[in-house]
């Protein structure tokens, strides 16, 4: 922040204080936010479309978007404080000028990142668009190849050689990576169950990927089968 508001005082919530003392949580949490954000964008340079790094910069973004708001409520409210302690003389016409600049700056940030976060999301939709073409093609290899290979492989082997608690595990990972319970679990239990019928996987893998497509998109159905 600029030097010359750092005498600045105003009153938040009926307590006076200096303004950069009021804007010292959310400095913090920007500059916090911001360093992070640098360790997401360095890797998804590497990896564009990973879901795992996609979903860690759109909870930044929203929560730096978030913060950003909030700070400039507090520089308009500080603004406006701050134009009338001009007209009174109490400050100069430089401290005057640094804070309507201080509101144009934050204004221009928050911009930036909700153009970020539009971006982010944009991604997001090419990414579950092309895992749905991809699931589509993999539905019907899977079905090709259990009427032809896997059907009388598993109608022998299933009773003797799936034990219970590879099962067990699999629905297990589904519970921790997509905390659902009741009837959501039981939807997702259904969608487990017909998967593993359809398409030749390993158990523990179609839980996997249960969880994490219905985590990272919402997918639910047959959509996520």
């Amino acid at each position: 922040m600029a030097n010359k508001i750092k005498g600045i005082t105003i009153e938040i919530g009926g307590d006076t204080q200096k303004l950069t003392k009021a804007l010292e949580g959310v400095n913090k949490q920007s500059r916090d936010l911001q360093g992070e954000l640098k360790q997401v964008e360095r890797l998804l340079k590497l990896d564009p479309s990973n879901t795992t790094l996609l979903a860690q910069k759109q909870e930044l973004l929203s929560k730096a978007i978030s913060n950003t708001k909030e700070k400039l409520e507090t520089l308009k409210e500080a603004e406006k404080q701050v134009q009338q302690q001009f007209e009174r003389g109490e400050i100069g016409e430089e401290q005057y000028r640094a804070i309507q600049r201080e509101v144009i700056k934050t204004e221009q940030d928050l911009k930036k990142l909700e153009n970020q976060l539009k971006e982010t999301n944009n991604k997001w939709k090419e990414t579950a668009e092309a895992l749905d073409k991809f699931g589509k093609k993999t539905t019907e290899i899977g079905k090709e190849m259990t009427t032809k290979i896997t059907a009388p492989i598993v109608g022998a082997a299933t009773a003797s050689m799936v034990a219970w608690k590879e099962v067990d595990g699999a629905l297990d990972t589904i519970v921790t990576k997509t905390g659902a319970t009741g009837e959501a679990m039981e939807g997702l239990e259904k969608s487990f169950r017909n998967v593993t019928k359809t398409l030749p996987a390993e158990i523990q893998a179609v839980g996997e990927a249960i969880g994490e497509v219905n985590t990272q998109f919402g997918f639910t159905g047959e959509k996520l089968e």
